[in-house]
């Protein structure tokens, strides 16, 4: 039977607990950012913009994953990146649309 070293469990533990962690922040800092964006900046800020923004951090946790120095899901990142995108491109199109002319 195979078993594992103490340190190999300790750090297999604290690999998932900081990737469950950083997920959940990006999965709330997205959002966030998104929905920051369209309510504080409209004229200033655009869904292309923040989509750019959002592809240059997509990016560098990417080429990161291999280093394993930031272990995340990026399926999961990513989903939470065009959460937020959505939401910043929705809340601009609203302030457009309900602004004054």
């Amino acid at each position: 039977m195979l078993t594992l070293a103490p340190q190999a469990l300790a750090r297999a533990a604290t690999t998932t607990f900081l990737s469950r962690i950083t997920l959940a922040l990006f999965c709330v800092v997205a959002p966030v950012i998104g929905v920051g964006a369209g309510i504080v900046a409209p004229r200033r800020v655009s869904p292309a913009g923040l989509g750019i923004g959002l592809a240059l951090v997509l990016l560098f946790i990417r080429l990161n994953e291999g280093t394993r120095a930031l272990p995340v899901d990026l399926a999961a990142v990513t989903q939470a990146a065009l959460l937020g995108a959505s939401l910043a491109a929705g809340l601009w199109l609203y302030r457009r649309k309900t602004a004054p002319a």
